[in-house]
C-alpha cells in the first residue's frame, strides 16, 4: 500500500516455509479486527468488503495482489530457488531460530540474491556484524551490500 501511495513501480516476492501461511497470503483476505491499524482511507482504497456481509471479511484489491508473488522457501536448503537482484530483502526475526553457523550460511545465501547497494533488514535481536560480509550497517537492523 505504501509503495502504491508514492507511485513506485515494484514487485514483491514473499516466501515462507509454511504452505498454510503462503496460501493465506495468496488469498489476501482479512477480518475487520486484523485491519484495525490500517488507516480508514487505505481501507477504502485497498480493500474490498465481502459480498456476504455476514462474513465481515475484506480482500486486498486486485491491483495490489498482482504486484505480489509467493514462493515456498526453506532457508535450510542448499540453494534458494529465487531470482537474483533484489533491491531489499526482509529477513526479520528468523535468524534467532538458528545457531550461529547456520545464521552465517543463511545470510551468505541471501546476500547472493541481493544486488550491490541493496538493503538487508533483520530483526531487532539479530546481528551479522561479526560475520565479515561485504555489508555496511546503516542502522542496527539495516545493512547495505557493498
Amino acid at each position: 500500500m505504501l509503495l502504491s501511495e508514492v507511485s513506485i513501480d515494484y514487485s514483491i516476492l514473499g516466501s515462507d516455509i509454511s504452505v498454510t501461511a503462503l496460501q493465506r497470503a495468496v488469498d489476501a483476505v482479512y477480518t475487520r479486527k486484523e485491519l484495525e491499524k490500517i488507516l480508514p482511507i487505505q481501507k477504502k482504497r485497498y480493500f474490498l468488503r465481502s459480498k456476504d456481509r455476514t462474513l465481515d471479511k475484506f480482500r486486498i484489491v486486485l491491483e495490489l495482489r498482482k504486484k505480489n508473488n509467493f514462493k515456498w522457501l526453506n532457508l535450510m536448503n542448499e540453494f534458494y530457488n529465487v531470482p537474483r537482484g533484489f533491491d531489499i530483502i526482509f529477513c526479520r526475526n528468523v535468524l534467532i531460530y538458528f545457531d550461529r553457523k547456520t545464521q552465517k550460511e543463511v545470510i551468505r545465501k541471501l546476500l547472493l540474491k541481493l544486488k550491490q547497494g541493496g538493503y538487508l533488514f533483520l530483526g531487532h535481536t539479530e546481528s551479522i556484524l561479526d560475520f565479515n560480509f561485504p555489508v555496511k550497517m546503516i542502522e542496527p537492523t539495516i545493512y547495505q551490500k557493498n
